[in-house]
């Protein structure tokens, strides 16, 4: 058995200490955990194929709504009217007729909608299912290929992430957002233009980002980044032209929509919810209150990092830091996780609890929990919890002196 082992004969004669690979087969823990993962992630990609190829899934979930909006939009009608959406919903067979299920995204999200508006139901949930599942693959793909074929392998795990599949399942939209931070960081050191252009996709969901946002403002000034804030404004100028070209009173209609809309009613799994719930729950700035002292955290750790700033490197924790305060945030949303949780992965005993985390998500989905519950509440602290506990081990490579771009500078 001793010839079997030559790489500890190797470290004894160096003297030096070499890394071995974790092997999840020499934990029985470990693989039963990495056993439920590969079951529970196997049946969730399961059930959503039966959803999709569902003909009446069209009208049972998330997707009726952008759908329907498309439909207002393209025959020149007001696509924030609860009542005559409610009425397009309905005529594709939406069951649910003591509510109508809205489209709350700002005006700019609104040119996604437009292909859905020349295509019937069944169609459009098919194509609106396909593009969502391109986004997720491209996103993997970018943060796969950015590690230069490193660790491939352990990408796989992000098509298995509960949050994404929920998207595909619902038809909701967070994995835009994802796609939209993932190029973000992909183009901003090559072709800044295009970085700037690809936050567009971020502000479909702008409350996913207060944090990130607001540092990005600050860095875009001091370190005369204008570039990136010019493609940033030029795409969503862009965007909100075209609903303009649909409905010239877009804005006005959004803005009446969200006065009249009764989510302060909703219970949103999130802090912001949770602490105005406690408080007081007509008071709708104490939702806002954990973003905003996000905000401040936030800057103050761009100002200590400010003379080695690096987005690659300190982006990730601005993410799921973003995600945990947001004021409004479903499960689908915590999709943009992902961005943070794919380039910390590695092939050690703490990709074990992620695992773990990711099956537990995964049964919640497979159960068909509410979105409203409250049982949601751990899983955004969970991602943020677990990338800091990982990349504590990746701060300062031994055979190199110049760790700037080594996972998270505390």
């Amino acid at each position: 058995m001793n010839s079997s082992s030559p790489i500890q004969t190797s470290e004894h004669q160096t003297g030096t200490r070499r890394s071995i690979p974790f092997d999840i087969r020499r934990s029985p823990l470990s693989l039963i955990i990495a056993a439920l993962f590969i079951a529970v992630s196997g049946l969730s990609i399961l059930g959503i194929s039966v959803v999709v190829l569902n003909g009446r899934a069209a009208a049972s979930h998330d997707f009726i709504s952008y759908w329907a909006t498309g439909q207002q939009l393209v025959h020149g009608q007001n696509p924030y009217d609860p009542q005559s959406i409610l009425m397009v919903e309905r005529s594709a067979g939406f069951e649910l007729q003591d509510r109508v299920l809205m489209m709350r995204n700002p005006p700019t999200a609104l040119f996604l909608t437009i292909p859905l508006g020349f295509m019937p139901a069944r169609a459009a949930s098919i194509f609106w299912t396909l593009l969502l599942a391109a986004c997720l693959i491209l996103s993997v793909e970018i943060l796969r290929r950015q590690d230069n074929g490193e660790r491939s392998n352990l990408y796989l795990i992000g098509y298995c992430f509960a949050p994404a599949l929920a998207n595909l399942a619902t038809g909701q939209t967070g994995v835009f957002s994802l796609l939209g931070i993932v190029l973000f960081l992909r183009f901003l050191k090559s072709h800044p233009l295009i970085a700037g252009i690809s936050l567009s996709l971020c502000a479909i969901k702008p409350h996913l980002f207060l944090p990130l946002a607001a540092v990005l403002l600050v860095w875009i000034f001091a370190r005369k980044a204008y570039s990136v804030l010019v493609g940033a404004v030029l795409a969503l100028a862009s965007e909100c032209l075209v609903a303009l070209w649909f409905d010239a009173s877009v804005w006005r209609h959004y803005l009446t929509m969200m006065r009249v809309d009764g989510i302060r009613n909703e219970f949103v799994p999130t802090l912001g919810t949770l602490f105005r719930f406690s408080i007081h729950q007509q008071a709708m700035w104490l939702q806002f209150m954990p973003a905003v002292l996000a905000c401040a955290w936030a800057l103050y750790y761009f100002y200590r990092h400010r003379r080695n700033w690096d987005w690659q490197d300190h982006a990730p924790l601005l993410i799921l830091v973003s995600l945990v305060t947001a004021p409004y945030a479903w499960f689908s949303d915590q999709a943009i996780g992902l961005a943070a949780i794919l380039p910390t992965v590695r092939p050690s005993r703490k990709l074990i609890p992620l695992l773990a985390l990711m099956s537990a998500a995964s049964i919640e989905m497979l159960a068909h929990v509410s979105f409203h519950s409250q049982v949601y509440l751990w899983q955004g602290i969970a991602w943020l919890a677990w990338y800091l506990y990982a990349a504590k081990r990746q701060e300062s490579p031994p055979e190199s002196s110049g760790g700037a771009n080594s996972g998270v500078k505390s």
